[in-house]
């Protein structure tokens, strides 16, 4: 099942139209390999930051940009849960964001005293946290979240029997 990532809020939309502003603003005043560089910058964030969409299936979890993919296997799933803005600030506390803010969402780490999350959001609520073995949780935003939640392969590994010596 492919879940995109949800729309943006009002608030992603308005600070991601103010900064697609500011290269044209530069170039408009004359600094227009600057709003180049700039407006380059956007594209790969675009491109290499912001994901698609979330593809969940009975074998991994997938997470799709324009120009990459990153497989998650089942195995390394632990949960997933849907959690409120409120309640992420009451159980991490304080966080700092380490990479894009404001441009079609917020992607990159996600610092916070107990835990640095791997965020993929573009908006304040639906947010889901996915935790993995041995590796960094996951805080996203795919529409449908809790439709989601109950896709995540990892909710339906079930314990195998031990097997008696006869293979059986």
């Amino acid at each position: 099942m492919i879940y995109r990532l949800a729309p943006m809020s009002a608030v992603m939309w308005i600070l991601t139209i103010a900064l697609l502003a500011i290269p044209v603003v530069l170039a408009g005043v004359g600094l227009l390999m600057v709003g180049l560089a700039l407006a380059i910058l956007y594209l790969c964030v675009w491109l290499w930051m912001r994901p698609r969409h979330f593809a969940v299936d009975e074998h991994a979890m997938v997470i799709a940009w324009p120009l990459r993919s990153r497989r998650i296997e089942r195995t390394e799933l632990r949960s997933a849960r849907i959690i409120t803005a409120k309640e992420f600030r009451r159980d991490y506390g304080f966080a700092v964001r380490i990479g894009v803010g404001g441009l079609w969402g917020g992607f990159g780490l996600l610092w916070t005293r107990p835990k640095i999350f791997e965020m993929y959001v573009s908006r304040a609520d639906g947010l889901v946290i996915v935790e993995r073995d041995n590796a960094r949780p996951l805080l996203i935003t795919p529409e449908r979240s809790e439709e989601f939640v109950h896709a995540v392969p990892c909710l339906f590994v079930e314990s195998r029997p031990a097997l008696n010596e006869s293979g059986q």
